[in-house]
């Protein structure tokens, strides 16, 4: 991704235009994965039918966690936003990074504006199924999207010794943002991860943006922190845990249908849904790591 300056000073970089593939790609990628959520969990009975078993399966023993759950989605606000919002903008600035924090902002407006965007005004749902709850399109998840976008502005911003709990910690907060809405009923499996997807295209095209900037810049130092690479390590080996379990449990649930599913069937779509969803932000939180750790911005060091 980028060559030795030879005028440069050892562990200095010259950004190159080849950078910029990776990211790109990764952007695109998460573009039509959200576009493929909808084709089959909205246009699809057999996706509406496996949606539907999730969110019934998820009523089983939700009495336990409702009432946690519903203290997390209360916490998702506008202050909240806001607060995110200043902290970025501050953190940069004291890293004498403005461009770097004009770029975090832009990734968290852009993911909430398109999420809502494609939730109110593009994307449509039919009911094609007698077990599908009536209450309309709600994919992307607006919550998720906050969440999500919000973790990704910040990993922009840390210092590169923070990045690796920052995107752990992400994970953890999307995970937990997303299984609140699912268990609080508000959203649909599939909402998650659609939001997440929009949240992630637009990080991609984030780092994808700040690589095309340093390419006008002097050589910057680019250091990838061993704690980056182990957390990285470390969500690539949870998220293919999670998404193996979730391939496993729409295999054993695949054409079952709502109406007629048993108390076991519902529980596995729902664990499988858990899985799936704590799965893809594992995977997606490590793919932003592994690209941002790679992303030499001139001002302090940031990879």
């Amino acid at each position: 991704m980028n060559e030795t300056s030879p005028n440069a000073s050892p562990g200095s970089v010259r950004p190159s235009a080849l950078g910029l593939i990776a990211p790109t790609v990764m952007a695109l990628a998460s573009t039509a994965g959200v576009l493929a959520m909808y084709r089959f969990f909205i246009e699809t009975g057999v996706g509406q039918e496996m949606d539907s078993l999730g969110l019934r399966g998820a009523t089983i023993g939700a009495w336990r966690v409702s009432a946690t759950a519903f203290r997390v989605l209360d916490s998702v606000s506008l202050p909240m936003v806001t607060f995110v919002i200043v902290g970025v903008v501050i953190l940069a600035l004291l890293r004498r990074q403005p461009f770097v924090s004009l770029v975090a902002v832009v990734v968290l407006a852009g993911a909430n504006v398109t999420t809502q965007v494609l939730k109110r005004l593009v994307f449509t749902r039919d009911n094609l199924t007698a077990g599908s709850p009536n209450w309309g399109n709600s994919l992307p998840s607006g919550h998720t999207a906050v969440i999500a976008s919000a973790a990704i502005a910040v990993l922009l911003v840390v210092p590169p010794a923070l990045r690796g709990p920052t995107a752990v910690l992400g994970t953890l907060a999307v995970w937990a943002i997303g299984y609140s809405t699912l268990v609080g009923q508000w959203h649909r499996p599939s909402d998650v991860v659609a939001g997440l997807l929009v949240s992630g295209a637009w990080g991609f095209a984030g780092i994808a943006w700040l690589r095309w900037h340093s390419l006008r810049q002097p050589p910057a130092l680019l250091r990838l922190p061993g704690r980056a690479e182990r957390s990285t390590l470390l969500l690539v080996v949870v998220g293919t845990i999670g998404l193996t379990i979730a391939a496993v449990a729409i295999g054993m649930v695949w054409r079952v249908t709502s109406a007629t599913a048993s108390r076991e069937e519902m529980f596995i779509a729902y664990a499988g849904s858990t899985a799936g969803m704590f799965g893809s932000a594992a995977a997606i939180m490590a793919a932003l790591l592994w690209q941002v750790s790679g992303t030499a911005v001139r001002g302090t060091t940031t990879g």
